[in-house]
C-alpha cells in the first residue's frame, strides 16, 4: 500500500465512530477497504502486537 495513502488516512482518521473497547485494544494501522456500511481495518492488538482484520459495521450514529 502507498505510505502517503496510510500517512494521509491515519492523519484524517476519525475514531470516535468506533466503540472504546475497541481502540484501548487495537491500533489501527491501515483502511483496507471503506464501503456504504463496513469499513475493513489492519489493526494491531496494543499488548501482543498481533496483526489482525478488523470489521465493523453498521452505522455508529
Amino acid at each position: 500500500m502507498d505510505r502517503t495513502y496510510t500517512k494521509d488516512f491515519l492523519r484524517e482518521f476519525d475514531d470516535s465512530a468506533y466503540p472504546d473497547s475497541f481502540l484501548y485494544s487495537y491500533e489501527v494501522m491501515e483502511c483496507l477497504a471503506k464501503n456504504l456500511n463496513v469499513d475493513t481495518f489492519l489493526v494491531r492488538h496494543r499488548q501482543t502486537g498481533e496483526f489482525r482484520i478488523a470489521k465493523c459495521s453498521g452505522d455508529p450514529m
